[in-house]
């Protein structure tokens, strides 16, 4: 009879359609805690690593592997940006009621030297007995640092959901621009022979943590944790819908916000003089990027709402479908959009999804397959990740897995 059991919880689960849809990432969605075939209770661990550059390209980067050369020519742009999402979910049902409390990691980080200065280091043509110079316009940032900690509760109740959360900010530069500042000026002359370039630029960053003491050894975790106020954390909550076919969710709804109590700032200088008079020749170049002017300066930090959606069909071998998330803030550039056709062999799910990553300006290829048994499951992929549409520029990589175990 146990035998006979065994079968039919297998076979009942491998003909169920697996969702290869996150609830945590780049569409967060929390109701998707459910999408686990568990009947009772489950543990799900996910892990996520986005990095794109558009330094070199991957021919070019072969070449400077192989030959060690470096065509200048060929630099598009010089930025990075990373996106690292990890999470850990557990799942409790009885019959349409399920809680499953999270803990969640979220962070970007990114840096964007504009073309102007990008274009001057380029530039074979400079004139002699001409100044050059570039300041930030008001609207824009060279650093993004954006990393948030979350720990809370979903709670579906049928289709619907409701997730309230603590967070705490662990990197975060202020969308005011005023906190951000980059200047360049190159001048030189021909009689007597000089050349003077500057660049200097500034960036707030501000933390939970004590940035000047969590590598010293001097850092004493029991301590800060002690220290920590709970008047400190913040509060938000997402709250949505999700079925089969069609979910959305809003989150990071503003309840409190939370407080950066330390702040530092990130410096990065660089000079190259250059004079020449006969045969006496005074070259010098000096650059440093350092963190300095670490102090308690706590500013209030929200989480920006955004709105995550999905629709999908619900075929028995290939499903299709479409996902979007656009964050609500003043730049209106940070959003997201993808499609994705996924396969149901049993207990093998294949998935293909293109993503487009508008803070990032790249095309995410993203390829993968979970292994579904009802009682584990494991999700790999790997991600291709280019400026243009096509997989095959890609220059820059990512990766994901999930896994999870229960009954």
């Amino acid at each position: 009879m146990k035998k006979m059991t065994l079968i039919f919880l297998f076979v009942l689960s491998i003909s169920i359609f697996a969702s290869v849809l996150n609830p945590f990432g780049n569409y967060t969605n929390p109701g998707l805690v459910l999408e686990q075939n568990f009947y009772l209770a489950g543990a799900n661990f996910y892990f996520d690593l986005f990095f794109k550059q558009d330094l070199l390209t991957i021919k070019d980067l072969n070449i400077l592997l192989n030959q060690g050369i470096l065509n200048l020519n060929n630099i598009k742009k010089i930025s990075f940006y990373s996106s690292v999402n990890s999470s850990a979910y557990g799942t409790f049902k009885l019959g349409g009621f399920a809680v499953s409390p999270f803990f969640n990691v979220d962070g970007n980080l990114g840096l964007f030297i504009p073309d102007e200065i990008k274009n001057f280091i380029l530039n074979k043509d400079i004139e002699i007995d001409k100044t050059y110079k570039y300041q930030l316009d008001d609207r824009k940032r060279f650093l993004l640092a954006n990393s948030f900690s979350n720990i809370g509760l979903t709670i579906n109740v049928g289709k619907i959901f409701i997730a309230p959360y603590f967070y705490v900010p662990i990197l975060y530069t202020p969308v005011k621009n005023d906190q951000q500042t980059l200047y360049f000026k190159y001048t030189s002359s021909s009689s007597p022979a000089k050349i003077y370039f500057n660049l200097d630029s500034k960036a707030s960053i501000y933390s939970i943590l004590p940035l000047d003491q969590i590598s010293s050894d001097n850092f004493d975790l029991n301590n800060f944790i002690n220290s920590l106020d709970t008047n400190d954390l913040g509060i938000s909550l997402s709250l949505g819908y999700n079925s089969d076919n069609f979910g959305f969710s809003i989150n990071n709804v503003k309840i409190k916000p939370s407080t950066a109590k330390y702040r530092t700032t990130l410096t990065m200088l660089a000079t190259l003089t250059y004079e020449a008079s006969n045969l006496d020749i005074s070259p010098n170049f000096d650059a440093t990027t350092t963190l300095e002017n670490f102090q308690e300066n706590g500013i209030s930090v929200f989480e920006v709402p955004n709105i995550s959606a999905y629709l999908q069909t619900s075929g028995k071998t290939i499903n299709l479908g479409v996902r979007g998330n656009y964050v609500l803030d003043e730049t209106n550039l940070n959003w997201k959009a993808g499609l994705f056709v996924n396969g149901n062999f049993k207990i093998l799910y294949p998935y293909y999804f293109i993503d487009y990553i508008n803070p990032a300006k790249a095309f995410v290829h993203t390829i993968g397959s979970e292994f579904d048994i009802h009682i584990i499951y494991l999700n790999v992929n790997l991600k291709l990740i280019s400026h243009d549409i096509s997989p095959f520029s890609a220059n820059s990589f990512g990766l994901s897995f999930s896994f999870g175990f229960g009954i």
